[in-house]
This record gives structure tokens, C-alpha cells and sequence, in this order.
């Protein structure tokens, strides 16, 4: 796709900074603008339009499957918004979906931020693991309209697939889009292959028909690699860790998770057992075990808040990193205004937010220079692309001038005053003249 230059419109919606993309489609941060200064943030997944035009049945499955996510209204699932055309500057029509924007950090992300310095604390990882089988349930169980189970499987369930929000949340990203992704008969199903192969299971490998209990083998190597640190499954190329995956025997993982938390093995057993059959019955059933798990470990933070610490403190990190785009918006209450990147002129679209530059001088002598917000200064505007934050308001140093003036006048005038009236009737420190007849 030819990329134009950010910020650029896209539809009604205002593109401003690329969140990731792979062979399937390309996913951004933008805004949704309305009146009176209102925005809001959004993703929007866009399809590579290579891929539509060359198969035009993909459309009608994405749309169906569209409507069928917009159904999942979760605490743990992200959720699709909407879904269809839009205008794009040079490739003309696009197929994308507007999803919930989470800002905030991947799993994987958060993991190896920990892990360069410390591990994450036990009793966070199992909630971290409840939350994620909590919107497999509900996905797994989720009915048609005619009441019965639709029986859909995530098929790319991995640590790049839950976001961490910056308020601790734990949320699923891409339902339903692995499966499409599946149907591609060309470089697009290789590329997610690669990407995903160490949490695939057995089944999934072999090309057979896939039910929850793949979703299931998935979790079961993200909880390993969530308790002891490392993958469970190796593999140094896709096909030697596709053979690893199909002769995958669950007696690998005693000894690594035993010296971690004894009682997570036998359920994580059950988790990535070879055989289907032999793994838990429902995502309820599993969901019940992994409860009684964390019963086991004493709680040592508030997962919640740490997670929220956590993920605040990498954004934090990486908007004093970037900070190629600043800008400080016009407003004594901006709570309720996201960060735009690379925002445009005041006035040059309908509905912008306004941004306004912060005076490089103040207008009030004899008060020295005050020195403009630097690119390069930590405890300027956090730089965007780390999702909402609250940028400090402008100085008007225009209202500071004539306060400074006025009250150095009534100075200088009360000065006077006193000096008059000591002239004429003197003062009790002041000496008494002789009088001299």
C-alpha cells in the first residue's frame, strides 16, 4: 500500500500513527473528530487492498465475520465497531475495520520488560492468564441468533495478541481474523504461519479441523511462558518448530514448572496434553481449574495497579525517546482531549483540535525570558503515540504583563505617599530640627 505522509484522512476518520502491520492487514491509530472539539480515538484495521481486489469472496467472509464480532461485547475482548469502505488518498476504496483502541502494551511487550530486570510476580501472571481464558469462554460459548453455539476458535491466541491497557486491563485483540487469514491461499497464510507457529497446536499444524481446544493448547504454552519465562515450545527455523509442535509431549514441562509453582503442572498438563481428548471438556471446566490456581498463591500486588505501574512506566520510557512531534493543546481543561501526532494547522480541517504554540517570550519586562518548551526536555508535553495522556496547558504570559505593571504601579504611587507625608509632619524616628529664635 503507498503510505502516505501522517497526519492524512481516511474516510471521516484522521490517521495518525501506524500501530502495526503484517501480510493481512495494517493497523493505525486515528481519530474520530467532532463538533464543539469533540475527538476520540479508535483503531482502524486496514486490509491490504492487493488482497480484496485479487479475491473478492474475502470481502463477503470479512463482513460476515464483521457482524459476528461485533457481537462480542467483552471486559476482555476487544471489540469491532464497524466495518466497510472507506476513502483512502492514493489507493482508492479500502476495506477496514474500526475496532476499540487499547493504549496501553502488548503481553509479549510487558514480558520482556520485566524480564531484563525481574519477573513478573506469580500471583499477576495467573490473573493475567484468569482474564485471558475469560474472554476465550465467552468467546467459545458466544450463540447465534437462532441460539446456537457459532463454535469460534481465536487460531492465533500468543502473547502479541493481548493488550495491557494503562488502566491494568487485560483485553483479546484479533477474533476471527486468523481465520480469514487461513482461507488466503498465498504468501499472507505463511506470514501468520511464521509468526505463530510456537503456540499453535498439534492439530493445528497437522491442517486439521480445528474446535476450542486448539484455543486451548495456546493458552497453555502462553501460561508456561508466563511462569517460567521461556517458550515452551523451541525451534531455531518454522518447519523444526512445526516438528516439535506435532510430537509435542507434555511430560517436558514437570520439571520447569514444578521448580516454579508445583501445583500449576498437573492443569497445565491437561492444558497441552497431545490428544485433544485428553485436555479440559469446556473452556468453563479450564476456567474453573485455573481459579482454584490462583487460590494456591497469595496475592502480592494488586494485579490491576501493577500492571497499570507497568505499563505507564515503558510508555513513559518511550515518549521521552520519541520526541519528534510535540505539541501543547490550547486548553485549561484538556482531560477529555486526546494527543494528536503531527497535528495540522489550527483551522486547515474542519473540527481539528486546536494546537497552539507556547510564546517564546513573555510580553512583561523587566521579568527575564522564560524559556520555551524543548524537544529534548523530559518534563515537557509527553510526545504522542503512547495513547492519552494529559498534556500541561500553555503560559499566557499576555495575562502575566499587565499584572506585573499594574501592581508595580500601585507600588511606586503608595512610595510616593509616604514619602510626602514624612515631609510634612515627620515621623516618630525621625529627629526634631532646634528652632533657633
Amino acid at each position: 500500500m503507498n503510505q502516505p505522509d501522517f497526519p492524512y484522512y481516511l474516510g471521516p476518520y484522521k490517521v495518525v500513527a501506524e500501530l502495526g502491520a503484517g501480510g493481512f492487514a495494517t493497523v493505525y491509530r486515528a481519530i474520530v473528530e467532532g463538533e464543539m472539539g469533540f475527538s476520540r480515538q479508535v483503531a482502524l484495521k486496514v486490509l491490504h487492498p492487493h488482497i480484496t481486489r485479487s479475491n473478492r469472496s474475502v470481502v463477503k467472509m470479512l463482513a460476515d465475520e464483521a457482524l459476528l464480532l461485533a457481537r462480542m461485547q467483552h471486559p476482555n475482548v476487544v471489540y469491532v465497531q464497524w466495518f466497510g469502505q472507506l476513502d483512502h488518498p492514493t489507493e482508492g476504496k479500502v476495506f477496514a475495520m474500526m475496532m476499540e483502541y487499547v493504549p496501553g502494551r502488548t503481553l509479549r511487550e510487558i514480558q520482556e520488560e520485566v524480564r531484563l530486570i525481574d519477573r513478573l510476580p506469580l500471583s499477576v501472571v495467573l490473573d493475567i492468564h484468569l482474564d485471558i481464558l475469560k474472554g476465550l469462554r465467552f468467546a467459545h460459548e458466544i450463540t447465534g441468533d437462532d441460539g446456537k453455539e457459532l463454535n469460534l476458535v481465536h487460531r492465533d491466541l500468543k502473547p502479541d495478541n493481548v493488550m495491557i491497557s494503562q488502566e491494568g486491563a487485560v483485553k483479546l485483540l484479533d477474533f476471527g481474523i486468523a481465520m480469514a487469514s487461513e482461507r488466503l491461499v498465498d504468501a499472507t497464510e505463511t506470514d501468520m504461519v511464521r509468526g505463530t507457529v510456537h503456540y499453535m497446536s498439534p492439530e493445528q499444524v497437522r491442517g486439521q479441523d480445528l474446535d476450542f481446544r486448539s484455543d486451548l493448547f495456546a493458552f497453555g504454552a502462553m501460561l508456561y511462558q508466563g511462569l517460567t519465562g521461556k517458550r515452551m515450545i523451541g525451534g531455531s527455523t518454522l518447519i523444526s518448530a512445526m516438528h516439535r509442535v506435532a510430537a509435542f509431549n507434555a511430560d517436558i514441562i514437570a520439571e520447569p514448572v514444578g521448580a516454579v509453582l508445583p501445583a500449576a503442572v498437573p492443569v497445565l498438563r491437561k492444558f497441552v496434553a497431545q490428544n485433544r481428548e485428553d485436555r479440559f471438556g469446556s473452556t468453563a471446566e479450564a476456567l474453573t481449574a485455573m481459579r482454584q490456581l490462583r487460590d494456591v498463591v497469595p496475592s502480592s500486588e494488586v494485579s490491576s495497579v501493577f500492571l497499570s505501574r507497568k505499563v505507564r512506566a515503558v510508555s513513559s520510557a518511550a515518549a521521552i525517546a520519541d520526541t519528534s512531534d510535540i505539541s501543547v493543546l490550547g486548553s485549561d481543561d484538556v482531560s477529555g482531549l486526546p494527543p494528536l501526532t503531527g497535528a495540522t494547522p489550527p483551522g486547515s480541517q474542519p473540527g481539528a483540535p486546536k494546537v497552539v504554540v507556547p510564546e517564546s517570550k513573555p510580553t512583561a519586562p523587566p521579568r527575564p525570558p522564560a524559556a520555551a518548551p524543548s524537544a529534548r526536555d523530559p518534563d515537557a508535553t509527553v510526545p504522542m503515540g503512547v495513547g492519552p495522556t494529559r498534556p500541561q496547558p500553555a503560559v499566557r504570559s499576555n495575562r502575566l504583563g499587565p499584572l506585573v505593571f499594574a501592581l508595580g504601579a500601585v507600588l511606586v504611587v503608595f512610595g510616593a505617599f509616604s514619602l510626602l507625608r514624612s515631609k510634612d509632619v515627620g515621623s516618630p524616628a525621625d529627629p526634631v530640627p532646634e528652632v533657633v529664635a
